[in-house]
């Protein structure tokens, strides 16, 4: 079958750090073998200088979603962990670059988020970029880093300390793809 050339990391490449020429070398994968957005051996020019939006392990190919042109967070957004049980994660696999919706779960036999105080409501959301995905925790939970307004970060950062959050990955539209922002809408919304 015909093959194409893409861009491999060869070591390890931390989060926020510029993608340089001498961090790829190339490998030759089956066309089509690979997902739609990997990096192709012919962009590295345009690549190298990016940002990287998560960590990235040796061997790993490059695609669209793991560079920015800018580093992140961009001015008026923030940088948020929260660690999510597994059970509430998306059975799919999360990326970094997905659109994604943190959304208030119940988390005790009342029926309301053990909140320490927080106002936080069933079904209350917000909307979120992945930025990266940590290790498991000793306890069980997955961190994930969530690109948000600024507005919302104190929002996004309790619901997380509440045990409440779940996590759910929206179909992506054209504009998702184009987006580099959460959504501007900064108001909680619920359903």
């Amino acid at each position: 079958g015909t093959t194409e050339e893409v861009l491999v990391l060869q070591h390890d490449v931390s989060a926020g750090k510029k993608l340089q020429a001498s961090d790829v070398v190339t490998q030759q994968i089956t066309a089509g073998e690979g997902r739609a957005d990997v990096i192709s051996r012919s962009e590295l020019d345009q690549v190298a200088g990016q940002w990287l939006v998560s960590d990235v392990p040796a061997g790993t190919i490059l695609t669209d979603t793991m560079v920015s042109q800018a580093p992140e967070p961009k001015p008026g957004s923030s940088l948020v962990s929260v660690p999510i049980q597994p059970s509430r994660l998306p059975v799919t696999e999360l990326h970094a670059g997905q659109n994604v919706r943190l959304v208030v779960g119940v988390t005790n036999t009342q029926g309301a988020p053990q909140s320490s105080g927080l106002n936080l409501t069933p079904g209350q959301s917000w909307t979120a970029r992945v930025a990266n995905i940590g290790a498991l925790n000793d306890d069980g939970t997955q961190t994930v880093g969530l690109i948000v307004p600024t507005a919302d970060a104190p929002d996004v950062a309790a619901i997380g300390i509440s045990d409440a959050a779940t996590l759910v990955v929206d179909s992506a539209t054209d504009e998702d793809e184009d987006s580099t922002t959460p959504s501007e809408d900064t108001e909680p919304s619920s359903s």
